[in-house]
């Protein structure tokens, strides 16, 4: 029987507030599983049109965000500051509440991010587990204090 070792760190595209660029972008409209709603932006128009490897978007299209590469804590307790993706259709940030640490369902779409990762760095990705050690070689571009709002 293998054991899988679950690190308390972990890499993950998030949105965040802004306007669409090239790079990647958070599409609500995709709703399988979170990494499958990240789009890669490949030019986007004067008009704010953008096209992607998927397709092309309309400007007025309300479902998309800017994506970010975070690094994630898996401890959430009350007090911190999360975004919650609220089942793929859109997403807030909000500060857990005691009752809300408590019960797994309330956090059950909600990220917990530390930093955000310099895009420079490409030997870092989706999906990878970091311990505190591996933790201290990632370069942020900002790092985001959960605790403060």
């Amino acid at each position: 029987m293998t054991t899988t070792i679950t690190k308390r760190f972990f890499v993950k595209y998030l949105p965040v507030p802004g306007p669409v660029q090239v790079g990647f972008i958070w599409d609500t409209r995709i709703y399988s599983t979170h990494e499958n709603q990240i789009v890669e932006i490949l030019e986007v128009d004067k008009y704010g049109n953008y096209r992607s490897k998927n397709g092309s978007y309309s400007a007025t299209y309300v479902g998309a965000f800017p994506a970010k590469l975070f690094v994630c804590d898996r401890n959430i307790q009350a007090g911190d500051r999360v975004i919650d993706l609220y089942g793929g259709e859109t997403w807030s940030e909000w500060t857990v509440k005691p009752s809300d640490a408590g019960n797994p369902c309330n956090l059950k779409e909600c990220y917990k991010p530390i930093g955000q990762i310099d895009p420079t760095a490409t030997h870092i990705g989706p999906g990878m587990e970091l311990d505190e050690a591996e933790l201290e070689t990632i370069p942020f571009v900002t790092t985001h204090n959960p605790n403060k709002q």
